[in-house]
């Protein structure tokens, strides 16, 4: 009887362990103009495809990501703003919302070098993480074990790191303006140069995209890439182990929506033990 018992539950965790870590490589990207229900929008997403949603009917959570609401509820709390001319390992710089903006607009897309990301903090500090959480229902999976949430801003043509995500559902949303995303399918990731940061719990890349390395050519030329364009109130899903990196058009502010259920925290948990591994070594060395 216990047999069949540890059985049956050995066999429950690995078929949802392999849902979780399974993979789509075609390169495609598909556009959805209208979702009907809330089932509908997780079978979409459930196929391991990028996906382009028109999300204007959730009116409401493009309004906690206007500039007006963002300056009126924390205009007085930092954000992370990076100059990426600067080494990748450069710490970011803390300023406020307000200079950071100013920094983004007075910038040209000739030198295109200020990227303001990775605040979920500043989210939490402010009284923009309960408007967020008042309104991201259609977002969070069934059984979403937690999730973090990001504002995200840049010069004109300034661009992000090439990476990937581990998370079950990452979401990003234009609230203003306009971005471009270079995206990438997992098969692809043998000629991206990948790097793991434990440190950080980041997966990313040197390759630049838009602009590929010399370094790089020969192994970069392979790779099957799909451009997106998206405008203000598009909503675009990027799976997990996809490669992806923004380019952000002037004025443009996208929010970034992740979550976590509990069998896919299961799923990479040898990545979760290993970034606690790596964080407890730098505590003994330092």
């Amino acid at each position: 009887m216990y047999t069949i018992l540890n059985f049956c539950i050995v066999l429950f965790i690995y078929i949802h362990v392999m849902f979780h870590l399974k993979k789509n490589d075609s390169s495609e990207v598909y556009e959805i103009t209208h979702l009907q229900t809330k089932d509908n929008f997780e079978e979409v997403c459930d196929i391991r495809q990028p996906v382009v949603f028109y999300f204007n009917h959730h009116q409401t959570l493009l309004d906690v990501f206007k500039q007006e609401n963002i300056l009126k509820e924390a205009k007085s709390f930092n954000v992370n703003i990076r100059d990426t001319t600067k080494p990748p390992d450069t710490l970011d710089t803390q300023t406020s919302i307000k200079n950071a903006l100013a920094l983004v607009n007075k910038d040209t897309p000739i030198t295109s070098k200020y990227l303001c990301e990775k605040n979920h903090e500043f989210l939490k500090e402010s009284r923009l993480f309960h408007q967020i959480k008042l309104n991201d229902t259609f977002l969070t999976p069934p059984m979403s074990l937690n999730s973090s949430y990001d504002l995200q801003f840049a010069s004109d043509k300034c661009q992000s790191t090439l990476r990937y995500e581990l998370n079950y559902r990452t979401f990003f949303l234009v609230t203003e303006g306009t971005a471009s995303i270079k995206l990438a399918s997992p098969k692809n990731t043998r000629y991206l140069f990948e790097e793991n940061d434990y440190t950080k719990f980041e997966f990313k890349s040197s390759v630049n995209p838009w602009s590929v390395q010399p370094e790089y050519t020969v192994e970069v030329d392979k790779v099957e890439w799909v451009d997106v364009k998206l405008t203000k109130g598009q909503l675009i899903f990027i799976p997990a182990f996809w490669w992806y990196s923004i380019e952000f058009d002037k004025g443009a502010i996208i929010a970034k929506f992740s979550y976590r259920t509990y069998m896919n925290t299961l799923a990479i948990s040898p990545r979760l033990i290993n970034r606690f591994i790596h964080r407890i070594a730098e505590k003994n060395i330092f």
